[in-house]
């Protein structure tokens, strides 16, 4: 199946643009103990804040395209896709994945801009 390996490639990107927030390496957290030398810091807080929203991101990319894919090119469901019905879904997704790229890096350059300042 074509279709799944490279939209889970796009959210491996996505989930690496906002987890890692322009080159930050992703760390571990150990929330483990009950004093203070172990409670996160602001940075570790954060650093999940965004793999939280990475994901939630993903998963509404993945249902978002499905959904729109699923009715502009499966005319009528059964047990396999037709050559037509695959090679429409491919572009389809394809489409998405071209489109939320772009808005991706149009999005990050402007969020770098606004940090430069």
């Amino acid at each position: 199946d074509g279709i799944r390996p490279r939209a889970r490639s796009l959210y491996q990107h996505h989930l690496l643009l906002l987890v890692e927030g322009g080159g930050e390496r992703e760390r571990t957290m150990n929330f483990a103990g009950g004093n203070s030398m172990n409670m996160p810091n602001e940075d570790q807080v954060m650093h999940q804040v965004k793999a939280e929203l990475a994901t939630a991101y993903a998963q509404e990319f993945y249902n978002t395209v499905r959904d729109k894919c699923f009715k502009a090119c499966v005319t009528s469901p059964s047990s396999s896709l037709s050559s037509s019905e695959r090679t429409c879904l491919e572009r389809c997704v394809d489409r998405y994945v071209d489109a939320t790229q772009v808005v991706s890096q149009s999005a990050i350059k402007a969020l770098q801009g606004n940090t430069l300042s």
